[in-house]
């Protein structure tokens, strides 16, 4: 029997223009974000891709990030059993 299993690392980073720092409440939203753009990005076969997202702050307000994912390298190891 062959045992073979597969890990990968996905890094991501978000930026917003004319942010000066990231709240803990936009911060949890742009992983939510990151989690669902980058499984789309995997599913369609993609290694890495670019991220968007406005919140709404208030009515008057908008911020706007933008953010880049990429898939690290893959271990493939077989185990014989």
């Amino acid at each position: 029997m062959v045992d073979i299993s597969k890990r990968f690392s996905i890094s991501y980073k978000w930026w917003g223009h004319l942010v000066t720092s990231i709240s803990p409440e936009h911060q949890a939203a742009l992983d939510d974000t990151a989690d669902k753009q980058i499984m789309e990005g995997l599913c369609t076969g993609a290694n890495c891709g670019s991220m968007y997202k406005l919140i709404s702050e208030d009515v008057n307000t908008i911020v706007e990030y933008r953010g880049w994912w990429q898939k690290g390298s893959l271990e493939t190891v077989a185990y014989i059993l």
